[in-house]
């Protein structure tokens, strides 16, 4: 009996071993098999956010990587997003907190502040899309004590637009840039 019992304990000891060996070896990423893959590619897009009657996509030729996309659905995500970077390389990204938003009237206001930067003289823009436009308005950054505070003239009528709307602000001046993130709100 005590050898029946040793040989199954060795026997489990050797499973943990090579259960082991094999999370080791293959870094414990385990593939998943699927009986109907279904794989999709998309292709990144950016889209200047400057006012126009309708949004125009570039495609940006730096993430043409195909990925994985689960069933894309229709939204105002789609019609633009914000730029993560500056062209400029001599501007340092900071990070662009939004830190309210509304809409009273068809009006649109909303604020955020760049933390960490404390300077006169930069841009603050608000941008907002909808399926079919995007509209955006420039402000002053005014600095504060720790902070730059983007809310001066940051409104927009925005009763033109309707449905799911995005929204972001970002700050542009001669050493900075930055991007908030983004919100979404619906629109009357």
């Amino acid at each position: 009996m005590r050898a029946w019992l040793l040989g199954v304990l060795v026997a489990i000891a050797g499973v943990a071993v090579v259960a082991t060996l094999f999370v080791v070896l293959t870094g414990g990423d385990e593939a998943e098999v699927s009986p109907s893959p279904s794989p999709s590619a998309s292709i990144s897009s950016t889209v200047s956010p400057t006012p126009s009657d309708s949004p125009t996509a570039t495609p940006s030729t730096a993430s043409a990587t195909p990925t994985a996309s689960a069933s894309p659905s229709p939204s105002a995500t789609a019609a633009a997003s914000p730029e993560e970077t500056s062209d400029d390389p001599a501007k340092t990204g900071v990070e662009v907190s939004l830190t309210r938003f509304g809409v009273s009237d068809g009006e649109l206001t909303a604020a955020a502040v760049v933390v960490g930067v404390v300077e006169e003289g930069g841009t603050c823009t608000l941008v907002v899309t909808d399926a079919d436009q995007q509209l955006s308005v420039d402000g002053p950054g005014n600095a504060s004590a720790t902070t730059t505070d983007c809310a001066e003239g940051l409104s927009l009528d925005v009763s033109a637009l309707t449905g799911p709307a995005i929204l972001w602000i970002e700050y542009d001046s001669t050493s900075s840039y930055g991007t908030s993130d983004t919100a979404e709100i619906d629109l009357p």
